[in-house]
């Protein structure tokens, strides 16, 4: 049975560039949206009729945890240079640090542009980074197999 049916309990914002593993947050927010042509007709009287045309996703990650040999320098290039990254969204699970995946569980890809990167860093405190991301291709739904 997948770990991830039932009440879902937020989920992991996991970051990888070229397949590899890069950084993690446990706090994030998903704006998928639809973009939508409203239409009227005489057919229609007063209630509009609507066709999807596309769909745009967006993520906001806050305290972005980068792994060893991956920095913020690294986003901030990828942001210079339009490099895509993929996203991945899944739920916890007992190792947040290397999600244990089940059969039947299911996350989200987000292939992904920087938008907007920024530097928390207080004193005496870790420092971390918040990283806004648009979607720059396919959103998709994917079940481990």
């Amino acid at each position: 049975m997948p770990a991830n049916t039932g009440i879902y309990h937020g989920s992991d914002c996991l970051l990888y560039v070229g397949g590899t593993l890069c950084g993690h947050a446990t706090s994030h927010d998903l704006d998928v949206k639809s973009e939508l042509i409203v239409r009227r007709t005489k057919d229609t009287g007063k209630f509009p009729t609507r066709k999807l045309t596309g769909i745009d996703a967006s993520c906001s990650v806050k305290a972005l945890v980068l792994y060893d040999g991956y920095s913020f320098k690294d986003l901030l290039t990828a942001q210079l240079a339009g490099t895509s990254l993929t996203l991945t969204l899944r739920g916890h699970s007992n190792a947040t640090w290397g999600v244990q995946k089940q059969i039947g569980d299911w996350y989200i890809q987000m292939p992904a542009l920087v938008s907007q990167n920024s530097m928390n860093m207080t004193q005496n405190e870790d420092g971390s980074y918040t990283t806004n991301f648009d979607l720059n291709g396919t959103l998709s739904i994917e079940t481990e197999a």
